[in-house]
């Protein structure tokens, strides 16, 4: 029989999430929000779900494997799309869905963290208004899936610090290990599983040596397989290559400027949200501090405390991996909202806890207490201005590729025009697929973005362009919106260089063909 307290404890939850649910599907009327990423996760789920295997081109009929990124995403858009629902359409209706379930389960964790009615309420209440749940909730992205896999695993692992057992460790396991098919840095839960049970669970060394080794076994399954797969069809087990070039000044910067305006969002400039931030921090750091090791050896060990350090490792292993990737893997990793989304449920928790312990303990006044709630408030509403501001423009315009300026692109209104037998080169073939799903082909980069060396294979790329410009009578189109792909050839350099004439020049690009091709074919032309 359940409580009465729980019972209602779960249908506040079940609201707030259904309301976030609610909130994010009109908010995305024009669909998920669409960057490059998502364009390959959605290409992906297509071919997959055509027949062609876990491929990324963007033209089905060439088999280019995926391994940059992890399967499961892409895979369950595919599985949503065997039962009729498009992948882009299914992004959309996925993340509302899993929206709900992360706002739910942040309170849920907050609850099994503090044992607090109201502080379970609260978390899931910033979870819902905070800018970077709902930024990467409205996106086609993988990390709404990576955010329900974490809370999973950090619930089942709080309850198995209170309450030992494989009835929740093994799916803790299970949603590491799910969690690592989702996006690489889920080794971070991997890692988080393994030190907590090593150095926060009350058994004997032997049984948690025992149950550590299960939960590494389980967890680490699903991306061995992959892995694997990755050998066997690509050679490599990711694409990813190693050089060193180690976190900077505007990487630390972009960190900082994240995590501030999850708090003070319309404060600028941006120093004085970094200092309001600091002194954020500092208050934060002490009442944690006091509240988790200023007390009596008895109390040290109990469960609340065991549970506040589990979110301070995984805070610490997510950290760590993003610093390694960073450093050593993909030097184009860009530190901002998106990257450090993961470490906000586990901050917004602690703070939670921390700030609960400390008027359990201390007893504030009754001045003390309306300064603190008048400083929740303040961030409150601060997260709801950004979260709101995000939303109305998705409403608005659309996000991304889904956007209007996107949706109504004179350039790319030309390129559907295109006979489809054409062969179209571009800057830009995730956003030509995304708005005309056509098969379009990238053009070579200078520089690798990820190792930031020069591309040995350009001069050859270059030639292969070239030939299918000539040969095959294809047209380049350079979009001239497109400014962060600093690694590309540059649309006057690429006229030159490969002897190109142009054919059309709108507000947003331009479509050449090489000089002796004389091809192209305006279907509207033919008509007119």
């Amino acid at each position: 029989m359940v409580e009465p307290s729980t019972g209602r404890l779960f249908a506040i939850l079940a609201f707030l999430g259904l309301c976030g649910a609610v909130v994010l599907i009109v908010a995305t009327r024009w669909g998920a929000g669409l960057s490059p990423d998502s364009i390959i996760y959605i290409a992906a789920a297509r071919n997959l779900l055509r027949g062609y295997g876990l491929s990324v081109s963007f033209d089905p009929q060439i088999f280019s494997p995926l391994n940059q990124y992890p399967p499961l995403y892409p895979a369950l858009l595919a599985g949503i799309g065997y039962f009729g629902l498009e992948p882009l359409v299914g992004a959309r209706w996925l993340n509302a869905i899993l929206f709900a379930l992360n706002i739910g389960m942040a309170g849920l964790l907050a609850y099994l963290t503090v044992r607090s009615f109201w502080g379970a309420a609260f978390a899931s209440l910033f979870m819902m208004a905070a800018p970077p749940m709902v930024l990467i909730h409205s996106m086609a992205w993988s990390e709404p899936l990576y955010l329900t896999c974490e809370l999973l695993e950090l619930i089942f692992l709080a309850s198995y610090l209170g309450r030992p057992g494989l009835h929740v460790l093994i799916p803790a396991s299970l949603a590491a290990g799910c969690g690592m098919i989702v996006r690489y840095a889920g080794v971070a839960l991997m890692g988080t599983g393994v030190v907590a049970i090593l150095l926060l669970s009350r058994t004997a060394w032997r049984r948690r040596s025992r149950d550590t080794a299960i939960f590494a076994l389980l967890s680490s399954v699903p991306m061995a397989v992959w892995l694997i797969r990755n050998i066997l069809v690509t050679g490599v087990p990711t694409n990813r290559t190693t050089t060193f070039h180690p976190i900077g000044l505007a990487h630390l910067q972009g960190a900082l400027d994240a995590v501030s305006s999850w708090l003070f969002f319309p404060i600028e400039p941006a120093p004085v949200r970094w200092l309001g931030f600091f002194l954020f921090l500092i208050v934060c750091g002490y009442v944690w501090i006091q509240v988790t090791f200023g007390r009596t050896r008895q109390e040290k060990l109990s469960t609340l405390t065991r549970l506040n350090l589990l979110l301070a490792i995984f805070i610490a292993s997510y950290g760590l991996v993003i610093i390694f990737s960073l450093s050593f893997f993909d030097a184009y990793i860009p530190i901002d909202s998106r990257i450090l989304s993961p470490l906000y449920p586990a901050l917004l928790v602690l703070g939670i806890g921390a700030m609960n312990r400390f008027f359990a303990l201390n007893q504030p006044g009754v001045r003390v207490r309306l300064a603190i709630g008048a400083l929740g408030a303040i961030v409150f509403l601060s997260q709801l201005v950004g979260a709101s501001s995000w939303l109305q423009l998705s409403y608005g315009n659309g996000i991304g590729y889904a956007g209007q300026q996107w949706r109504e692109s004179p350039l790319a209104d030309r390129v559907r025009r295109l006979d489809r037998s054409v062969p179209v080169f571009t800057n830009s073939p995730d956003a030509l697929y995304a708005v005309s799903e056509r098969p379009t082909s990238g053009i070579p980069a200078k520089v690798n973005p990820q190792t930031q060396l020069p591309n040995e294979s350009y001069r050859a790329e270059l030639a292969s362009l070239r030939s299918g410009l000539q040969e095959r009578r294809g047209v380049l189109v350079y979009f001239n919106t497109v400014r962060w792909r600093w690694y590309l050839p540059a649309e006057a350099e690429l006229a030159q260089e490969l002897g190109l004439h142009l054919v059309a020049r709108v507000e947003d690009g331009a479509i050449y063909e090489a000089g002796n091709s004389a091809s192209f074919v305006d279907s509207s032309a033919q008509r007119n």
